[in-house]
């Protein structure tokens, strides 16, 4: 946060060994980190001790994000399901008939949905309520490797293989 103060924080390391995603929650609660395993392993950033291991994942953790609100926060992995866990509770729900890996996951700024870039090359959109799926489309390129909102969440970047970026519009898809 703007004007903190930094310090260190030692967290309670997780049996379950660690993978490449990490996130931390919008408030600054919760840190979020994936495991080889497929487990998720949530830290209390107060105590650093481990508040949640969640089980779900088949294999490895690819992706961890929050979304705006903090009411939500969506995995991905090699498992190809990604899931979309509530906080409060920490239950979660399978994205909706997904079917690849997902090499990017994000949430609207409204947090209203959750999108997912694929590497079978179509992007995703669910709604960040239940899981379910809201619209789909299949880029050019085999594969899209990131996906972002802009700042209003009327377009989406859709980063693809080739190395070129394309637009959507979310008013119209």
């Amino acid at each position: 946060r703007a004007g903190a103060a930094s310090r260190t924080l030692r967290l309670e390391l997780a049996a379950e060994g660690g993978g490449p995603a990490v996130a931390l929650s919008p408030d600054g609660r919760w840190l979020a980190g994936g495991a080889a395993t497929g487990a998720v392993v949530v830290w209390d950033t107060q105590t650093g001790k481990i508040a949640q291991r969640l089980t779900g994942h088949k294999q490895q953790v690819q992706g961890i994000v929050f979304s705006p609100d903090g009411r939500h926060m969506a995995t991905t992995g090699d498992d190809r399901v990604p899931r979309l866990w509530d906080t409060p509770t920490w239950r979660s729900t399978a994205l909706d008939e997904h079917g690849h890996i997902a090499r990017s996951i994000v949430f609207s700024p409204d947090s209203r949905w959750c999108v997912t870039a694929c590497w079978d090359g179509w992007c995703r959109v669910f709604s960040a309520v239940d899981g379910k799926l809201v619209q789909q489309f299949r880029q050019r390129t085999p594969s899209l490797d990131g996906v972002c909102f802009t700042a209003d969440g009327d377009l989406i970047a859709l980063a693809e293989a080739d190395g070129s970026v394309s637009f959507r519009d979310t008013r119209s898809w």
